[in-house]
């Protein structure tokens, strides 16, 4: 079980000559099976960020006169966007084949700016309200993060379950960073209008939010497949293969309803959104009818987007779509194969949910079938004795 152990090992406390606030913590980060020494440092580190903005934030309330409960959580994100860290340090231990990284690191946070910050969004809503909406996200981000750090403590975490995890971890620290950095701007006179000129930033941001909500749950789905029968036919054998699925309950559309426009989403306005199929049309999310300004960059972007489910037998492969893409047509379209993708015929389709016995999607018609049919020869029914299911993408 991956822990983390915070050490308070001393404190500089500022004075009429200096207004610095430091503090010097220890992180001690046991290394679960799917972690790598240089993502284990990131996450302490991020840890380190955390645990200083909260005890610089305590700190600055009780030793002057901005202490107000109302601005407690706001202080803390300013705060987190202002903390320095210097005299990094790092040792790796093993123990009882327990591996630990040690980091240690001063926490600096100019003391005076903090609290020019903090009076700013006291006598100005908009700031406050900017500021109000990062520490939401940060908030967010960190239950994400634990649940990271929960799946790569687990043990047999395949190489690829590894992979899609570890990008998951990326793409949160990055969003920890982005959003610091956008709490400094918020204080910066005119940038909060950049910043909405900065299309192509936005979308990048979005799509690190899909990663994490959407596709990384999605990379974890669990697949059932299970050999039901193995018929002889003619001069050789056909096996039954009954797959089954149901994406996890981290899995999040909310992004998705944010900027897309579907069926689904649209008749739960206000609801929480559970579907076991979607299909995004281009009828509904290019030109006037697109739901923001991002959102034909974003339907353009997951037109490109490719996740199956492959099904090993042996040497005998079968390839299922979660999500692909396809020329738009019929209302059913989805359940034909995919084909050639365009902002101005285009339909991208995804199956969350699929059970036992239940024709399959995305297949193309004759290939539907579920059982999936494998024809092997003599040699190949004798020799085979496992079945393997993994979600890829590409």
């Amino acid at each position: 079980m991956k822990k983390v152990v915070f050490l308070v090992l001393w404190m500089v406390c500022t004075n009429s000559f200096a207004t610095t606030w430091t503090k010097s913590f220890q992180v001690d980060y046991v290394l679960g099976d799917g972690d790598s020494k240089s993502t284990a440092r990131e996450l302490a580190i991020e840890q380190i960020k955390i645990k200083a903005s909260n005890e610089a934030g305590t700190y600055i309330q009780t030793t002057s006169t901005l202490k107000n409960d109302s601005l407690e959580e706001s202080i803390q994100v300013i705060s987190a966007s202002m903390i320095k860290l210097t005299h990094i340090k790092e040792k790796l231990t093993t123990k009882n084949n327990t591996i630990t990284l040690t980091i240690s690191a001063n926490a600096n946070i100019n003391e005076e700016k903090l609290k020019d910050r903090i009076k700013a969004i006291q006598g100005d809503k908009a700031k406050a309200k900017q500021i109000t909406k990062l520490k939401k996200d940060n908030d967010l981000l960190l239950v994400e993060l634990n649940t990271v750090k929960t799946l790569l403590a687990q043990k047999n975490v395949n190489t690829q379950q590894v992979s899609a995890i570890l990008k998951r971890q990326t793409n949160l620290i990055n969003r920890f960073k982005n959003n610091a950095s956008a709490v400094s701007r918020v204080f910066s006179k005119g940038t909060l209008l950049q910043m909405a000129k900065k299309s192509s930033g936005k979308i990048e941001q979005i799509k690190a939010q899909l990663e994490t909500e959407f596709f990384g749950p999605m990379m974890e789905t669990k697949v059932n497949a299970e050999i039901t029968d193995v018929i002889e036919s003619g001069n050789g054998y056909t096996a039954l293969v009954n797959v089954s699925w149901k994406m996890p309950s981290t899995l999040s559309y909310k992004t998705l309803s944010t900027h897309l426009s579907t069926y689904e989403f649209d008749k739960r306005r206000n609801k929480p959104i559970q579907v076991e199929d979607l299909s995004i049309r281009d009828s509904s999310n290019t030109g006037t009818d697109a739901k923001t300004s991002l959102t034909e960059l974003l339907f353009s972007y997951l037109g490109r987007q490719s996740v199956n489910i492959q099904i090993n037998l042996g040497s005998k492969r079968f390839s299922i779509p979660l999500v692909w893409s396809r020329p738009s047509g019929s209302f059913s379209a989805c359940s034909s194969g995919k084909g050639k993708f365009s902002l101005d015929s285009g339909q991208i389709c995804f199956r969350a949910t699929q059970k036992k016995n239940e024709d399959l999607s995305g297949v193309g018609y004759k290939n539907d079938a579920n059982p999936i049919k494998f024809h092997l020869t003599r040699s190949e029914a004798e020799n085979i004795t496992t079945i393997e299911a993994k979600v890829t993408r590409s």
